[in-house]
Protein backbone atom coordinates (compact mmCIF):
# COMPACT_ATOMS: atom_id res chain seq x y z
CA UNK A 1 0.00 0.00 0.00
CA UNK A 2 2.83 2.41 0.82
CA UNK A 3 4.31 1.75 -2.61
CA UNK A 4 1.03 2.78 -4.30
CA UNK A 5 0.88 5.97 -2.22
CA UNK A 6 4.43 6.98 -3.15
CA UNK A 7 3.79 6.23 -6.84
CA UNK A 8 0.59 8.27 -6.68
CA UNK A 9 2.44 11.27 -5.22
CA UNK A 10 5.08 11.04 -7.95
CA UNK A 11 2.34 10.86 -10.59
CA UNK A 12 0.59 13.97 -9.19
CA UNK A 13 3.87 15.94 -9.18
CA UNK A 14 4.59 14.94 -12.78
CA UNK A 15 1.11 16.00 -13.90
CA UNK A 16 1.48 19.39 -12.19
CA UNK A 17 4.78 20.19 -13.88
CA UNK A 18 3.90 19.05 -17.45
CA UNK A 19 0.74 20.79 -18.65
CA UNK A 20 0.32 18.98 -22.00
CA UNK A 21 1.26 15.61 -20.56
CA UNK A 22 -1.39 12.88 -20.69
CA UNK A 23 -0.95 9.67 -18.72
CA UNK A 24 -3.44 6.85 -18.49
CA UNK A 25 -3.75 5.56 -14.94
CA UNK A 26 -6.04 2.66 -14.21
CA UNK A 27 -7.03 1.30 -10.84
CA UNK A 28 -9.04 -1.83 -11.54
CA UNK A 29 -11.08 -3.25 -8.74
CA UNK A 30 -12.60 -6.65 -8.21
CA UNK A 31 -15.80 -6.38 -6.23
CA UNK A 32 -17.27 -9.32 -4.37
CA UNK A 33 -21.02 -9.21 -4.68
CA UNK A 34 -21.76 -10.22 -1.12
CA UNK A 35 -22.07 -8.17 2.03
CA UNK A 36 -19.05 -8.12 4.29
CA UNK A 37 -19.56 -8.94 7.93
CA UNK A 38 -17.21 -9.36 10.84
CA UNK A 39 -19.02 -10.98 13.75
CA UNK A 40 -16.32 -9.93 16.21
CA UNK A 41 -16.19 -6.21 15.30
CA UNK A 42 -19.64 -5.39 13.85
CA UNK A 43 -21.93 -4.27 16.66
CA UNK A 44 -25.58 -3.22 16.42
CA UNK A 45 -27.01 -0.86 19.02
CA UNK A 46 -30.74 -1.47 19.35
CA UNK A 47 -33.45 -2.02 21.93
CA UNK A 48 -34.89 -5.14 20.35
CA UNK A 49 -33.05 -8.02 18.65
CA UNK A 50 -35.69 -8.02 15.89
CA UNK A 51 -34.33 -4.67 14.65
CA UNK A 52 -31.13 -6.37 13.48
CA UNK A 53 -31.44 -7.64 9.92
CA UNK A 54 -30.38 -11.24 9.37
CA UNK A 55 -27.07 -11.59 7.59
CA UNK A 56 -27.07 -14.07 4.72
CA UNK A 57 -23.75 -15.20 3.34
CA UNK A 58 -23.35 -17.19 0.16
CA UNK A 59 -20.94 -20.07 -0.03
CA UNK A 60 -19.27 -18.97 -3.29
CA UNK A 61 -19.98 -15.25 -3.77
CA UNK A 62 -19.85 -13.81 -7.27
CA UNK A 63 -17.16 -11.30 -8.14
CA UNK A 64 -17.06 -8.68 -10.83
CA UNK A 65 -14.28 -6.51 -12.28
CA UNK A 66 -15.13 -2.91 -13.21
CA UNK A 67 -13.17 -0.28 -15.15
CA UNK A 68 -14.10 3.40 -14.84
CA UNK A 69 -12.03 6.34 -16.06
CA UNK A 70 -12.23 10.05 -15.20
CA UNK A 71 -9.98 12.56 -16.97
CA UNK A 72 -8.54 15.61 -15.27
CA UNK A 73 -10.78 17.77 -17.51
CA UNK A 74 -13.80 16.08 -15.93
CA UNK A 75 -14.76 13.73 -18.78
CA UNK A 76 -16.25 10.55 -17.37
CA UNK A 77 -16.31 7.17 -19.08
CA UNK A 78 -19.30 4.98 -18.24
CA UNK A 79 -18.33 2.02 -16.06
CA UNK A 80 -17.43 -1.09 -18.04
CA UNK A 81 -18.16 -4.43 -16.39
CA UNK A 82 -15.93 -7.25 -17.63
CA UNK A 83 -17.37 -10.69 -18.30
CA UNK A 84 -16.88 -13.51 -15.84
CA UNK A 85 -13.40 -15.08 -16.15
CA UNK A 86 -12.48 -12.69 -18.99
CA UNK A 87 -8.73 -12.32 -19.45
CA UNK A 88 -7.96 -8.61 -19.67
CA UNK A 89 -5.10 -7.80 -22.01
CA UNK A 90 -4.15 -5.17 -24.60
CA UNK A 91 -6.79 -6.30 -27.11
CA UNK A 92 -9.57 -6.09 -24.52
CA UNK A 93 -8.53 -2.54 -23.57
CA UNK A 94 -8.52 -1.55 -27.26
CA UNK A 95 -12.02 -2.99 -27.64
CA UNK A 96 -13.27 -1.19 -24.53
CA UNK A 97 -11.80 2.20 -25.47
CA UNK A 98 -12.23 1.89 -29.23
CA UNK A 99 -15.80 0.63 -29.12
CA UNK A 100 -17.30 4.10 -28.85
CA UNK A 101 -18.12 3.75 -25.16
CA UNK A 102 -15.29 6.06 -24.12
CA UNK A 103 -15.62 9.84 -24.66
CA UNK A 104 -11.93 10.31 -23.89
CA UNK A 105 -9.31 10.74 -26.61
CA UNK A 106 -7.04 7.78 -25.86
Amino acid sequence: MADRVSKGKILINQMKSKSGFLRFFSDEKIFTIDASHNRKNDIWICLDADEVKPFMKTKNPASNMVLAVISREGDVMPSYFFQKKEIVNKEVYKRVFGGGSCPLDV
